[in-house]
């Protein structure tokens, strides 16, 4: 409640002049676990509210906290860090496969129910198909028959959190869309 969300990256610039509170309190350093944070210290801010932000300390060991960044000091004690556009990654082979073993277990899944269901029901629907195409930073899921991802949405969500998993630590993204779901690569 009244906090902006930020999710940026800021540098501390002077040594003595900002501390992390990881329990902010307004008795003793010990009882609030606080500490002057050193220049070069880089903390991704997460939310605001007012004059403090919620951040979490990048490096090795993550931290949690919140920090006092007034806008009246930015500039002297602390900084904004802009990123650096790295150029997009390619999806690598090995993710790929991870993918399209996903998507095959799926279609033999979808094969075994609609090969008890349409006799079950004197029915003759078609097997949904998942496929999975694409090049460099663009790729696709797709299911067909189309009309098909009306009824299949809980399956779309459940392959997005597997394909965001598999995805996890490279510079790629899952994301539903209404024709299936799109893999893109991110700029870092």
């Amino acid at each position: 409640r009244n906090c902006i969300v930020l999710n940026d990256t800021v540098e501390v610039l002077v040594k003595g002049t900002l501390f992390l509170a990881r329990r902010p309190t307004f008795k003793t350093t010990r009882q609030s676990q606080k500490y002057f944070l050193s220049p070069g210290d880089r903390l991704r801010r997460i939310f605001r509210r007012g004059e403090f932000a919620y951040v979490e300390k990048l490096g090795p060991e993550k931290e949690f906290g919140w920090c006092f960044l007034a806008r009246s000091r930015e500039g002297r004690f602390w900084r904004i860090l802009t990123p650096e556009v790295q150029p997009l990654a390619e999806l690598s082979e090995t993710t790929q496969s991870k993918i399209r073993q996903e998507v095959e277990q799926l279609n033999r899944l979808g094969e075994l129910v609609f090969a008890r269901l349409n006799p079950a029901r004197g029915a003759s629907k078609p097997t949904p198909r998942w496929s999975f195409s694409g090049s460099d930073s663009d790729w696709m899921v797709r299911l067909s028959p189309e009309a098909y991802n009306l009824y299949f949405e809980e399956t779309r969500r459940t392959l997005l959190h597997r394909l965001d998993n598999l995805l996890l630590g490279s510079s790629f993204r899952a994301e539903l869309t209404p024709g299936g779901i799109l893999i893109s690569g991110r700029r870092q």
